[in-house]
């Protein structure tokens, strides 16, 4: 049996990602960290034509992984858009 955190000490408690890109340093907040993974380059693919047009521009491949699908984001134009590349 799990327990789940409260929702104050969701609240409390964040967990940062840290990035390094071409352009400078930075950081996400995200909600939780499941897996590191290794993956092949050759596994990736860009998003679909029919891929919400508001994302397509911050993912820079998909990833089918263990009938899940993971967004790769590009980091560089999200820091563009925060800092105003």
């Amino acid at each position: 049996i799990c327990k789940l955190p409260s929702t104050t000490e969701q609240s409390a408690r964040k967990t940062f990602l840290f990035l390094e890109c071409t352009r400078g340093n930075g950081g996400l907040v995200v909600d939780q960290i499941n897996d590191v993974i290794e993956v092949d380059t050759r596994q990736l693919h860009p998003p679909q034509s029919n891929f919400n047009p508001a994302l397509r521009s911050f993912v820079s491949s998909v990833l089918s992984y263990n009938d899940d699908l993971i967004l790769i984001l590009d980091f560089e134009k999200i820091y563009d858009m925060v800092c105003g590349g």
